[in-house]
């Protein structure tokens, strides 16, 4: 129960401090296909957690919520957001769409949890940016807030499949020291479902510096996913000092992001 609280509070808290400098959700057709995909699952998961709380089942409420926190917020979408957060321009488009689409998990996280952790909820509204408490100062003040249906047509199989099989191979890389991060890697595949992704996305969704259309010679490892091909190579271009991605044109120079965003 310790272990789950403290991941509870600090869920919040991450929520919080990434979402502290926007001013307003954007809408949804502004959103990717990964913000949709969490909120899909966030909207989902609050409303199973809430009914078992009002059915005063916790325990299960907790468990679905401790999974959805660890194994897809944190693990996944938290993780494929960092590069953005961090790297892309503070009025990015698609960094005010995550950062929206984290806003709105935050508000509902908070009043799904509060009939149980009403201090630790209170806590964070104390410290929440207008965006997520409406101006609201106490928890008992703030109406409760449901995420929106979402209407998502991706193959979300695929996709986590063919993280999983990169995150082994990832592991392997490292164990052997091979490599240091994932961002060393670049990947091919001929996945429709991939390829369809916008580019920046393909790339955040396995956290590496590209993701290619053709295949080149020296593999360091290669898999398949629902018959289609993945490939695993080292990345040919420099690290960015900045964002840490191989893509700039020498070494200690910026990638063209980078050197957009700086200047």
């Amino acid at each position: 129960m310790a272990e789950q609280y403290r991941k509870i509070r600090n869920t919040g808290k991450i929520l919080l401090g990434n979402v502290h400098e926007l001013e307003e959700i954007c809408s949804l057709d502004k959103m990717s296909v990964t913000d949709l995909w969490i909120l899909d699952k966030a909207q989902k998961v609050f409303l199973e957690v809430d009914e078992s709380f009002k059915a005063n089942d916790y325990s299960r409420g907790l468990n679905r919520l401790n999974h959805f926190i660890v194994a897809e917020l944190s693990n996944i979408y938290i993780d494929i957001c960092k590069d953005k957060m961090y790297c892309d321009g503070k009025n990015s488009p698609t960094r005010i769409a995550s950062q929206s689409a984290m806003a709105m998990i935050a508000k509902a996280f908070i009043t799904t949890v509060a009939p149980i952790l009403t201090y630790t909820m209170n806590e964070l509204i104390e410290h929440a940016p207008k965006v997520i408490t409406d101006g609201v100062e106490s928890i008992f003040d703030m109406p409760k807030y449901v995420i929106p249906e979402i209407t998502l047509d991706i193959n979300e199989e695929h996709l986590l499949n063919a993280k999983s099989k990169f995150a082994e191979i990832k592991d392997k890389l490292n164990k052997e020291k091979i490599i240091k991060s994932t961002l060393e890697l670049v990947i091919y595949t001929n996945s429709e479902t991939i390829l369809e992704l916008d580019s920046t996305i393909a790339e955040d969704w396995f956290v590496v510096s590209k993701v290619m259309k053709s295949s080149e010679e020296g593999a360091l490892a290669s898999f398949e996913v629902d018959g289609k091909a993945f490939e695993v190579y080292k990345g040919s271009k420099e690290k960015c000092p900045r964002c840490w991605k191989f893509r700039a044109k020498e070494e200690n120079a910026l990638c063209p992001r980078c050197e957009e965003v700086v200047n």
